[in-house]
């Protein structure tokens, strides 16, 4: 029996690679990061063959078995990803996860994702089957007491460095939302790198990423809506608000966008997607507005730009990072940057952008 905590993960992989991984538990950050961490071992292992089924209700379970027992034409080492919704795994899913487990083999890793689940589960066929020849990673809320130390661990591994005051700051500012911590943190490091940070810093890194709409410029790219972007990205340039703040957030987003059209492409599930990406509801439609939109080699092409922009910033380029900001912008709201005509009329410029 192998039972892990999120703070384990790495140290369990390091030791060994087992055939099967169940992660389990409605904590977004947690969950996403154990089965990114379970994906670079087994790349890392030889298992550059990844194969992703949303398991509803109605799921086929004749192409996951095909899967499972089919090497490619390369006998490349192949990662099952299952991933249930809200419910799942149920008693229709027991017989074949049971059956799988029974035959593990040495060229495939089963790695089954689902939400928090209930006590009672523990007694169930495909349960224990996993209890005996896999992994079991329960991921869960931190209690308000061990906020504290799983930030000071955070930012140790991040390199960002703070006094004592300015921790409890940004722990009270997350109010125990270990996304919106990593978050934090990520901008922090973005600002001011490996500096010692005191109460201060930390206080005004906050409220200007509140206070300028960092966040609903990245929304409105998002949703294709190129006129409110140009309108606060203006107001954020003419606030002075760091343009590598505006950059960390584009950056951010377009990572996830990534991995969820590289998803996409391979068969995956769009309404099953963004609870595996810790999307908030709220901002779901966005992401769908922007799947529907960008291909995957376009989000590549924007990251490519997100790292010239970086050398802009840092001076290591030549250019003006506000106006390449502007075009990335537009770019990721639906307007080419070839095309001067939609520029102009959604920057309010006769003549440039």
């Amino acid at each position: 029996r192998m039972r892990l905590g999120a703070e384990q993960i790495g140290a369990g992989l390091e030791k060994r690679l087992f055939p099967a991984y169940l992660v389990c538990g409605d904590e977004p950050l947690q969950h996403r990061e154990a089965l990114d961490s379970i994906r670079t071992a087994c790349r890392k292992s030889g298992f550059s063959n990844r194969e992703v089924f949303d398991a509803e209700a109605s799921f086929r379970w004749d192409r996951f078995e095909v899967a499972a027992r089919t090497l490619s034409l390369f006998s490349e080492k192949k990662l099952l990803e299952l991933r249930f919704g809200p419910g799942l795994p149920d008693k229709s899913a027991e017989s074949h996860l049971v059956d799988h487990l029974r035959r593990v083999s040495e060229d495939t890793v089963l790695v089954l994702s689902c939400g928090k689940l209930a006590k009672e589960t523990a007694k169930s066929a495909w349960f224990q089957a996993f209890d005996r020849v896999g992994v079991i990673i329960q991921v869960w809320p931190l209690q308000p007491n061990k906020m504290l130390s799983w930030l000071e661990s955070r930012m140790k591994a991040r390199g960002v460095r703070m006094d004592r005051p300015a921790l409890r700051i940004l722990a009270n500012r997350v109010e125990g939302n270990m996304l919106a911590a990593a978050q934090e943190i990520d901008k922090l490091y973005v600002l001011y790198g490996s500096s010692q940070l005191d109460a201060a810093m930390v206080q005004e890194a906050v409220a200007d990423s509140a206070h300028f709409d960092v966040f609903d410029l990245v929304d409105s790219t998002l949703a294709g809506q190129p006129a409110r972007s140009v309108h606060i990205l203006t107001r954020l340039h003419g606030e002075g608000i760091a343009p590598q703040i505006v950059l960390w957030a584009f950056a951010r987003d377009l990572r996830m966008l990534a991995k969820i059209r590289f998803d996409l492409d391979r068969g995956g599930d769009r309404s099953k997607l963004s609870g595996s990406y810790g999307i908030r509801p709220s901002r779901r439609n966005l992401i769908d507005a922007a799947l529907g939109r960008l291909e995957l080699a376009q989000i590549q092409e924007f990251l490519r730009r997100c790292a010239a922009i970086d050398l802009l910033g840092k001076g290591l380029a030549k250019g003006d990072v506000w106006e390449d900001l502007l075009l990335l912008s537009l770019s990721i709201a639906g307007i080419s940057p070839l095309d001067p005509a939609p520029i102009r009329a959604a920057t309010g410029n006769p003549k440039s952008p």
